[in-house]
């Protein structure tokens, strides 16, 4: 009877041990299938969120960008208005001592002999302004000076461009007295097939001095062109008012000796 019993009691409690066992069991699976719920969502979640939170930032940090940029650039409107409001250049009024500049340096270099030098400089003024007589007059001056020193075909060349100048010189100022000076002193020195003609040098030169250019070189040119056309009294007299101007002028004391004046 004692062992029956025991034996029972031996079956009930275990019994109980295997319904607790698979309480325990159920109990722990549904709190394991939660938690595995809570973390998937909440991984989900997360994972989710992550790519928003990636793609908000971009769009955050080119839009102050964007901001930065538009802070740093001026408005288009008010820079327009002040380049309109804005007074115009002085372009004639910067490019006029230059061009002074640049026929200061021709006349240097052609007191030099540089007549060669002074070419280009003398070209660039008349291509800057076209309408300046007094360039185109002094171009015409170092085309002459060349035709001394270079050989007869090259004569030919430079008598042409000097021709060319000195024509555009009157043509744009007529009444100049240096473009006649320049003109008087071709027709002396241009042997007769190139355009010389003595009478002709006579006329410009005096149209100058009864213009004001009462100058020894003007004076002594017109002694030569005299010379040449066989009037040694007015070529002693122009040698004589060439020394009134410059008593230092040697050549003209030179040629009054040799005249026996």
């Amino acid at each position: 009877m004692y062992k029956r019993s025991n034996f029972l009691f031996v079956w009930i409690l275990a019994g109980a041990a295997v319904i607790a066992a698979i309480f325990i069991l159920l109990s722990y699976s549904g709190l394991f299938t939660s938690n595995s719920t809570v973390t998937a969502n909440s991984g989900e979640s997360v994972y989710t969120a992550a790519p928003e939170e990636k793609d908000a930032q971009p769009r955050d940090q080119s839009q102050d960008q964007e901001q930065g940029q538009n802070q740093d650039q001026p408005d288009k409107g008010d820079d327009e208005e002040a380049r309109t409001d804005a007074p115009p250049e002085p372009l004639e009024e910067d490019s006029a001592p230059q061009e002074t500049d640049d026929l200061t340096s021709a006349l240097e270099l052609m007191g030099q002999e540089e007549y060669g030098q002074a070419v280009p400089i003398l070209l660039k003024i008349t291509e800057q302004e076209p309408e300046n007589a007094e360039a185109y007059a002094w171009l015409a001056a170092c085309y002459g000076s060349i035709i001394d020193e270079v050989g007869l075909f090259q004569k030919l060349k430079y008598n042409r461009l000097m021709e060319e100048a000195l024509d555009m010189a009157v043509t744009l100022e007529p009444d100049s007295a240096l473009v006649h000076m320049v003109r008087g002193n071709r027709y002396l020195n241009a042997p007769a097939e190139f355009g010389g003609d003595v009478e002709k040098a006579i006329e410009d030169f005096t149209y100058c001095i009864e213009n004001g250019m009462e100058d020894a070189d003007i004076y002594y040119s017109l002694g030569q062109a005299y010379e040449k056309n066989g009037e040694p009294e007015q070529a002693a007299q122009a040698y004589e008012n060439a020394l009134k101007q410059d008593p230092d002028h040697t050549e003209a004391s030179e040629q009054l000796d040799r005249l026996g004046a």
